[in-house]
């Protein structure tokens, strides 16, 4: 059963364990030779990015939660990314705490 989040997808790889890979879309901005196949400039590609093999669940929503955040482009201290970062992990961590009754590595309850 893959899990999928926006465009990530994480692929269990049959160990207890995930692959993260992330979906993007996009066009191409110049003419490209992929093997007989000619990419002109403007047509539309897809691609799936592996991000990283064989990592647990907790490593993998802090990996997506990451990403996300880096996505952002505004200038922000250490001390705001930190915090926005805190306030998510928490945020997933109260939705599916009650399910899983697992706690966030370093937190105490």
């Amino acid at each position: 059963m893959d899990i999928k989040y926006k465009n990530f997808t994480l692929k269990p790889d049959g160990l207890g364990r995930f692959d993260l890979f992330e979906y993007k879309e996009g066009i191409y901005n110049r003419t490209v030779t992929k093997g007989r196949a000619i990419c002109t400039k403007g047509d539309a590609y897809e691609t799936n990015n592996n991000i990283a093999y064989s990592i647990s669940l907790h490593t993998a929503i802090k990996m997506i939660i990451q990403l996300e955040l880096q996505k952002d482009s505004r200038v922000v201290t250490l001390r705001e990314y930190l915090d926005e970062f805190d306030k998510t992990v928490k945020s997933i961590d109260d939705k599916f705490n009650p399910l899983l009754n697992i706690t966030i590595k370093g937190e105490k309850n």
